[in-house]
């Protein structure tokens, strides 16, 4: 789910027969649920509604869903792999681990 450039997880509990989320890419906790397919997607939205109220309230900025800023670790011998590779492609290794990611990811989404 998305809203206002923020996403959303969303579980369903067969027990308590409720929809429930949180936003995600955000250290803070904001949660909503639903009974029902439209009362889950109204919820959402006002959680982000209120967690950006409640933000402006405080003074303090929103998160980010992401930052654009990504730390990687790997071994030495993969990270001459993707160099080489790079430079064989014309690029830098982030805008190279940059495409790579986003090509895998689009497989998912």
């Amino acid at each position: 789910m998305k809203y206002k450039s923020y996403f959303a997880e969303v579980n369903y509990s067969a027990e308590d027969k409720v929809f429930h989320g949180k936003l995600i890419g955000i250290k803070a906790l904001v949660n909503f649920e639903g009974d029902s397919v439209k009362s889950l997607e109204k919820a959402f939205r006002e959680a982000v509604d209120d967690y950006l109220d409640f933000c402006e309230k405080l003074g303090k900025k929103p998160e980010r869903t992401c930052s654009g800023n990504v730390t990687l670790r790997m071994e030495p011998q993969e990270h001459v792999q993707i160099l080489l590779a790079a430079k064989k492609a014309g690029m830098s290794v982030n805008k190279f681990i940059a495409k790579a990611a986003t090509e895998k990811a689009e497989h998912f989404i």
